[in-house]
């Protein structure tokens, strides 16, 4: 029934997932192309708007790829949506309270599994070619190691996954911090204060980098994270759910292509 009340299941986040990868992996490839135009995900460059809807206009065979170019990043802020919605679902109907420490070492572990094999491998294979690599590098290693690299104001981040592993671990601190068996309103405070804060660096410092170093750390993705937090909290219509999410990625997607908040 329509009107039936209804919390996302497991197979829902697993094809929000699924989607969220093939579009990621689109981005991925697509934006490298020439002659497309780019996205504004860590940085914002208002001109990269107005080629979209140059392109828009145009309405010609390109367009699709200038859509995912420009779009196929909000593949991330899904995954980030899922996992405050997958920590409430997690943790938030268990009556037994976990330390900080239990806490965090359970899911730094996981994260150390996927982390690990590809990170280490990596330092070593350069370090290989490249005997200074590794004096140069050793405390960059340490830092992504510790899923503290987006925390350096200059962090060396080499191409791929690895800065969404810091991301994630932060949005982890703030779940425990702000919302495990607590009340969401403290949340909702800090989402309204990193809208702010984005907005202040855009529209009145004016500074790119402050902005891209934002949008590297929680406060860039505290906004989809606190989303799945509460849609997890409320129960709707299977209908109302779907709707929910559909206009809050649309008009997330705006704000960021209008005001890059």
């Amino acid at each position: 029934m329509i009107n039936e009340k209804y919390q996302m299941t497991l197979d829902d986040t697993l094809v929000l997932r699924g989607m969220s990868i093939l579009i990621i992996i689109l981005y991925n490839y697509i934006h490298r192309f020439s002659n497309v135009v780019l996205e504004n995900q860590h940085v914002y460059y208002p001109e990269r708007n107005k080629e979209l809807i140059n392109s828009f206009l145009e309405f010609d065979s390109g367009l699709f790829l200038d859509l995912i170019s420009h779009y196929g990043h909000y593949g991330v802020p899904v995954f980030v949506f899922l996992g405050g919605y997958g920590l409430v679902m997690k943790y938030e109907k268990k009556e037994v309270s976990l330390k900080f420490r239990e806490f965090m070492k359970r899911h730094a572990g996981k994260l150390w599994l996927l982390l690990l094999p590809l990170l280490i491998p990596h330092f070593l294979i350069l370090g290989i070619k490249d005997p200074s690599y590794f004096q140069e590098h050793w405390f960059d290693l340490a830092l992504m190691t510790g899923f503290a690299g987006n925390l350096h104001p200059e962090p060396y981040i080499f191409h791929g996954p690895w800065w969404f592993f810091s991301l994630i671990v932060q949005l982890y601190i703030i779940y425990y911090a702000f919302v495990y068996h607590r009340n969401i309103r403290p949340l909702v405070l800090l989402t309204v204060a990193c809208i702010m804060v984005q907005a202040t660096a855009i529209g009145i410092i004016r500074n790119t980098d402050l902005l891209e170093y934002f949008r590297f750390n929680f406060i860039g993705s505290i906004l989809p994270f606190a989303l799945g937090i509460k849609l997890h909290g409320d129960t709707f219509s299977r209908r109302e759910v779907w709707r929910q999410l559909s206009l809050f990625f649309l008009l997330y997607a705006a704000l960021i292509s209008i005001y890059g908040c």
